[in-house]
């Protein structure tokens, strides 16, 4: 690109007048301090228009030098999956653009319309309680609570999700946990539906009490009905996958594969042929897990849960 130098290129200044281009983490050029900010606005010009094939979700970071101990300047651009980016408009183009974690913290984001300062404010937030993150917008009547309830609901929120993903049976996750009954709130603010949250519901509809008694409080923590419980309120599941390498049990040259012996009575039918448990079989404490045999003496062994 214009005013970028290649790495293996020499710049037209001296380095500690220029920035380092990094693009994924590799640096790939040098551009000088004077163009930086132009080379960064027609980057970002050319992300929201959607030209010169660069993508919609690149991160384009420009750290300024600040003569004090900060962030390392430089111009920095990320591409690669699974980062976070949110939409926001883009008020010198009037269009939508997604930006990243790092990103925003080196643009000016205006919430209102009375925020908005020529010259100083980049961005808009699409609507006025974005600031409060997706987790937090799902409070009903947050107006009503104390201010710091509602960062805290970012932290907390997520800890409720029914289920956060529908492929359980194809993934092999170390861990998930998964809610049996989650259910669809009967309160619901406007953002729940914008981003349709009923494809992941969350939580349960508990009906609480608030009482005063005796003149003492309870705080963190209630009472549960009895009754509820063992119908099932707030019962989950938790998803492990249990890794069984056989090379561990290798001693010196033999070989061993899954697998179990015919009428073998330490099996007794909990294993299929296959040295593991049927599909969709229920482990209690003292069933045999897996079994395997070697193949050179011919014994079998057999692990148990």
């Amino acid at each position: 690109m214009a005013g970028v130098t290649p790495v293996d290129g020499t710049p037209g200044k001296a380095y500690a007048d220029c920035y380092p281009v990094l693009l994924d983490g590799a640096v790939v050029g040098w551009v000088e301090a004077e163009l930086a900010p132009v080379v960064v606005d027609s980057l970002r010009m050319f992300k929201v228009l959607k030209e010169k094939k660069i993508p919609p979700w690149t991160e384009i970071v420009l750290v300024p030098k600040t003569g004090k101990a900060s962030m390392y300047p430089g111009v920095f651009l990320f591409t690669t999956p699974c980062r976070m980016v949110r939409p926001v408009r883009n008020l010198a183009l009037g269009k939508q653009e997604l930006i990243g974690t790092f990103e925003q913290l080196y643009i000016n984001v205006g919430i209102m319309e009375d925020e908005i300062e020529p010259g100083v404010t980049t961005h808009q937030e699409l609507f006025p309680h974005s600031m409060l993150s997706v987790v937090a917008s799902f409070i009903p009547y947050s107006d009503h609570n104390q201010s710091p309830r509602n960062m805290y609901q970012c932290q907390m929120g997520k800890q409720t999700m029914g289920f956060p993903l529908h492929s359980f049976l194809d993934r092999s996750d170390n861990k998930l946990y998964r809610l049996q009954t989650p259910q669809s709130p009967m309160v619901r603010p406007y953002m729940y539906d914008h981003y349709n949250l009923d494809n992941y519901p969350s939580g349960t509809n508990a009906i609480v009490a608030v009482i005063s008694y005796t003149g003492y409080d309870m705080e963190d923590a209630m009472i549960v009905n009895k009754s509820s419980w063992e119908r099932g309120f707030a019962h989950g599941s938790i998803y492990k996958t249990e890794l069984v390498d056989l090379a561990e049990k290798v001693r010196g040259e033999d070989s061993v594969v899954f697998g179990v012996k015919p009428g073998d009575p330490k099996v007794n039918d909990k294993l299929d042929a296959d040295g593991l448990p049927f599909i969709g079989s229920t482990l209690q404490y003292g069933d045999p897990f897996y079994g395997y045999i070697n193949l050179n003496t011919g014994q079998s062994f057999v692990n148990f849960y």
